[in-house]
């Protein structure tokens, strides 16, 4: 599915995050969690560069939503990162769940900006990332 969004997605950031996850999907197969679990954790990066940019919301979603998907980007970067580094594998369950949920979050910001539910505009750097004010990591 995810090689799939990457040919069918017409947005670089996207793109980016798509690339990251993917990079997980096969780190997790072959039994390498910590690698996995970092390569997500740059896909959440990569997604957190979509608030760079000016976003248009249509009428049809909540005006809030920027800030709604902010939340659960730096949830799910808290997530992935819980517990700081330690000795012994990462959960394997965890970490598929969080693929799972990013695969989702892609597909979901690709259908929203396919279905022009939003728009963003790539040539309207904010001065500030929403995603990115007190962080705590």
């Amino acid at each position: 599915m995810l090689l799939t969004l990457l040919y069918s997605i017409d947005n670089e950031i996207l793109h980016e995050a798509i690339i990251y996850a993917f990079n997980a999907y096969i780190k997790l197969k072959k039994g390498e969690i910590e690698d996995s679990r970092t390569w997500l954790r740059k896909a959440l990066e990569s997604l957190e560069k979509i608030f760079n940019y000016e976003i248009k919301v249509s009428e049809i979603e909540s005006k809030e939503y920027p800030k709604y998907i902010c939340k659960l980007i730096k949830t799910l970067k808290k997530f992935v990162n819980y517990a700081g580094p330690h000795e012994g594998p990462a959960p394997e369950h965890t970490t598929k769940f969080i693929l799972y949920v990013t695969k989702k979050l892609i597909e979901h910001l690709s259908y929203y900006i396919y279905n022009e539910v939003i728009s963003i505009d790539l040539n309207k750097p904010l001065n500030s990332n929403p995603c990115k004010e007190n962080e705590k990591y």
